[in-house]
């Protein structure tokens, strides 16, 4: 593709009835068409646009109220990604149009946009990205009425899953922190948030705030990717005006922080309405409670309405609170050090499902669990140091659901469990080939199991070619569909000539003669130039709905 937009996009018919755009990789392009005229275009996505320095061009339709130009009447959706030199939404001089209004907005994202200066006027916006432009980031608080909110202070450390879903990325080693810091006025002006996702910021807060009182948002669901800057480590004392802020957060995740070593007392005493934790990649996290580190006792160490409890990937986890009164759900994988669950989980009387996966030193279980009376699930997974299980497991009068995965140690169920088995609804031995031995026809344990109503039982390990499968056969049959949708498309076109060596080439006036205003999806994706019949040209990948075409840009 070179500097500009073949000619059919530009004429306001072809694309007059679109409702989805996506651009991406034109590289060269240094102009868009005039896009933020289409009536009925609801998400614009541009991506890698390297050369592309504003987003809306002089064109004498161009709607101005005053000093502000309302452009993108419909749009909800705008996402931008990775556009280097973008730094305008308009073209128009400064004092003849002082800001652009996108008047139906609904969400959008900045991602890697460094030079650009300015936040558009969106009125009703809910949700708003923002990655690695610390001049954005300190203009966000005037944007009052968001739900959703993420902010990532480091350019270039995290990666979208999906539309406003994005996960770290890469290691912490090389970024660089960019000293901005979450003061309270900014949760002052975030009144209305439902979810806050921060990532990168590991500057404390000055000491002229430390001391204010946090003000109630109303935030449930709070991630902090990580922010150092929030938990109290090395001399540095909690900023609790920050935590109080949370009375209501429902859920909380902690990805890759660094500074939590152990478990965050003083942080969580004010999370009262807190319901999921998820501790993740936190590689100094050894679950400690404070009072071990010092001489003051604990008195409390958990939330008290939290029911669901994730530790993921922290390889020093050794211990975790368990007094939480209304836990439900535990899981715990990934620990390097961790021997064996604390005596304390027979307390968890409203446990109902256990999960311990991938924890190499774990060797064994609690002899408490035998009060878990409404414990419904148990799972044990790539546990290679776990030889047995304890006694009294004949209690466990509500289990349904029991997993062995790769636990070649277990050879053997005690007594208890063994009465238990006729009331499973699920029972799974993989990769356990002594155990596997006694559950299988003949064995000691088959009375017992044959009736169980989904009995899974090998001696191998579940076969990688049958997750393969399930992923690659359905990607392979929507290439098998798109093919077919194509060679559908070519044959029925005027220019098609019916020969094994003939291609149809769809051009400007083919596509508006086959479809007069095309309406849909469309995307360009520049592809590397071809030779076709001595033709040298560029292709693009025009979808929308159930057909393909490869289209001519000229």
């Amino acid at each position: 593709m070179g500097t500009d937009f073949p000619m059919w996009m530009e004429d306001g018919v072809t694309l007059q009835n679109i409702v989805k755009l996506s651009l991406r990789g034109s590289v060269m392009c240094v102009k868009l068409p005039p896009v933020w005229q289409l009536p009925f275009l609801e998400v614009l996505r541009l991506k890698r646009m390297e050369r592309l320095k504003y987003l809306c061009y002089r064109y004498p339709t161009d709607e101005e109220y005053g000093n502000q130009l309302v452009v993108f009447q419909k749009l909800k959706l705008l996402s931008l990604e990775w556009m280097e030199s973008l730094e305008n939404w308009h073209e128009y001089d400064t004092q003849q149009v002082t800001s652009v209004t996108f008047p139906k907005l609904d969400a959008m994202e900045i991602i890697d946009c460094p030079k650009l200066t300015q936040l558009p006027n969106v009125p009703i916006l809910k949700s708003l990205s923002l990655t690695g432009n610390k001049v954005l980031l300190g203009l966000v608080s005037g944007i009052s009425n968001l739900s959703y909110l993420y902010l990532c202070a480091n350019q270039g450390s995290s990666r979208r899953v999906r539309t406003l879903y994005y996960i770290y990325k890469g290691e912490r080693e090389g970024n660089t922190d960019t000293k901005e810091h979450i003061l309270p006025d900014h949760l002052l002006s975030w009144g209305s948030l439902t979810k806050l996702h921060l990532q990168g910021f590991n500057t404390p807060a000055p000491e002229n705030v430390k001391s204010r009182s946090g003000h109630m948002m109303s935030v449930q669901d709070l991630v902090l990717s990580s922010c150092d800057c929030f938990i109290q480590h090395e001399g540095l004392q909690s900023p609790l005006w920050f935590w109080k802020s949370f009375g209501c957060l429902q859920q909380l995740e902690i990805r890759y922080c660094d500074s939590l070593t152990v478990w965050p007392e003083e942080e969580f005493r004010s999370l009262t309405s807190l319901e999921k934790l998820f501790i993740v990649d936190c590689k100094n996290f050894t679950g400690v409670p404070p009072d071990r580190l010092s001489a003051r006792p604990s008195t409390d160490e958990g939330p008290c309405n939290l029911e669901y409890l994730q530790i993921n990937r922290c390889p020093n986890l050794v211990v975790f609170p368990t007094n939480f009164s209304c836990l439900r759900i535990l899981v715990i994988t990934d620990s390097n050090v961790l021997e064996g669950l604390p005596g304390g989980l027979g307390c968890q009387s409203t446990l109902t499902t256990l999960v311990i996966l991938g924890c190499p030193s774990f060797s064994s279980l609690p002899a408490s669990i035998r009060c878990l009376s409404n414990l419904k699930s148990l799972e044990l997974a790539s546990n290679n140091s776990l030889t047995s299980l304890p006694e009294g497991m004949q209690n466990l009068t509500a289990l349904k659901t029991l997993h062995f995965i790769e636990c070649p140690g277990i050879t053997a169920l005690p007594e208890g469990l063994q009465q238990r088995l006729h009331g499973l609804q699920i029972f799974t031995v993989e990769d356990c080939p002594a155990l596997a031995r006694r559950c299988r026809r003949g064995g000691d344990y088959w009375e017992k199991v044959k009736d169980i109503p989904d009995l899974r039982v090998t001696s191998e390990p579940h076969p990688v070619w049958q997750d393969a499968a399930r992923t690659i056969i359905p990607k392979c049959l929507n290439a098998w569909q798109r093919r077919a949708s194509t060679k559908a498309l070519v044959r029925d076109s005027p220019s098609y000539g019916g020969g094994s060596n003939s291609l149809a080439i769809w051009r400007p006036g083919v596509l508006k003669t086959y479809h007069e205003s095309f309406a849909g999806d469309l995307e360009l994706v520049p592809c590397k130039p071809e030779v076709v019949r001595g033709l040298r040209y560029d292709s693009l990948l025009l979808a929308g709905h159930d057909r393909i075409a490869t289209m001519m840009c000229v």
